[in-house]
């Protein structure tokens, strides 16, 4: 198991740094090896082996983790940090702090990327005039370059919540039951075009896009593949266990941070019906899919 996890300076002021070192030492290590959601694939002799504990220290370690914290400074879950899942643990937080670290490096490097072009544009300006006008120039200058790097970091912004990833695509492809083969082809088509769509619009809300993009298909008559490599007396082939398990993987991560999800570490009890219904509709195509891997 290989990996990378920042630990945030706020531990050594939360409660956790008081307690026993076996626990301390326990916790560090979930962090270490958990995956890129939180998750901590491990027995409790695996991890006791890992932290270099004793068995007995481990399942103690677990059960402070696993219980309420009364003086935790996040009071979801009641302060718990983490909750047994089958095969392992979740970090109930995990999410959370990844999310407000990577907000917290793009702030940092949009900030750079501001005074950077701040001094480009003062060295052109100091450059292409030699009159006494130059210091009136300079601050304007600036003021411009100031002013288009904050549009730069706001595009920027926009691009990253709105531009999914190819496996996002995917994964809400095997949500909504679109073929990844027309997913595929759609996402590809958005990158090529900048994400506009055929109005030159900046493409914001992808997944209604999808949805469209689904409809369009199904009306097609759920081609099994793009029209140059089907032939007209093919059919649609039989789904392989391993697809049958990307997509229940791809289910479980999106319910994993569903606002709706008890579990989840941005559940909100104040979440939209319609966030309850989209949670209800995954959970009922990931029991099909468990039933369709089992008869495959």
């Amino acid at each position: 198991m290989s990996g990378f996890t920042k630990l945030f300076s706020s531990i050594v002021t939360s409660t956790i740094w008081s307690e026993d070192d076996k626990t301390r030492i326990v916790w560090v290590t979930m962090l270490a090896i958990s995956d890129r959601c939180g998750f901590v694939a491990a027995s409790i002799p695996g991890l006791a082996k890992l932290a270099s504990v004793s068995i007995e220290d481990c399942k103690a370690a677990i059960e402070k983790l696993s219980s309420p914290d009364t003086y935790s400074r996040t009071k979801e879950h009641e302060g718990r940090r983490i909750a047994e899942r089958d095969g392992g643990w979740l970090i109930l937080n995990y999410l959370k702090y990844r999310e407000a670290e990577r907000a917290a490096e793009r702030t940092v490097y949009f900030r750079e990327q501001k005074r950077k072009q701040r001094r480009a544009m003062s060295k052109m300006s100091t450059q292409s005039t030699k009159s006494t006008n130059v210091h009136q120039c300079q601050p304007i200058a600036e003021a411009e370059a100031e002013a288009e790097a904050d549009s730069l970091e706001r595009g920027a912004g926009r691009a990253c919540a709105s531009r999914p990833s190819e496996k996002e695509v995917l994964s809400y492809a095997s949500v909504i039951g679109l073929a990844e083969w027309r997913a595929l082809d759609w996402f590809r088509e958005m990158e090529g075009c900048g994400w506009m769509d055929h109005n030159r619009r900046e493409v914001v809300a992808w997944q209604r896009v999808m949805d469209r993009v689904k409809v369009k298909w199904e009306a097609d008559g759920r081609p099994s593949g793009p029209p140059s490599s089907r032939q007209s007396n093919s059919k649609p082939r039989a789904a392989y266990p391993s697809e049958i398990s990307k997509s229940i993987a791809a289910i479980d991560e999106l319910i994993l941070k569903s606002p709706a999800n008890h579990d989840s570490a941005f559940y909100d009890s104040k979440c939209e019906q319609d966030e309850k219904q989209a949670l209800k509709s995954l959970r009922a195509r990931r029991e099909m899919l468990v039933k369709q891997l089992a008869g495959v």
